[in-house]
């Protein structure tokens, strides 16, 4: 019977632990926004792209996002565990000769 209950108390930890939760956010560059940006989690899956409006809105486990555009620099974000929404800025990519 202990057993029993420990399995299930295991499998209660582990379902409120790896629970996703829903982040949205805006991406802006100069006080602009920018339509396009792909979000991934630090594995560099796609977890989706911000609209025309440069908003976003994912549902995610991740600690880390990283944000890509052509032009831009990549953008590592860390996401606090509490934070629902976040503000990205994002600064245009150079080249080098």
């Amino acid at each position: 019977m202990r057993p029993l209950f420990f399995l299930i108390f295991l499998n209660l930890m582990l379902v409120c632990i790896a629970q996703p939760k829903l982040l949205t956010g805006k991406v802006i560059i100069e006080m602009d926004v920018l339509p396009k940006v792909d979000v991934f989690d630090s594995d560099t899956v796609l977890l989706g792209s911000t609209d025309m409006e440069g908003n976003f809105q994912i549902t995610t486990d991740a600690d880390e996002l990283i944000l890509s555009q052509p032009g831009m620099e990549w953008t590592h974000v860390i996401v606090p565990e509490e934070c629902n929404y976040l503000e990205v800025i994002m600064i245009p990519g150079s080249t080098y000769h």
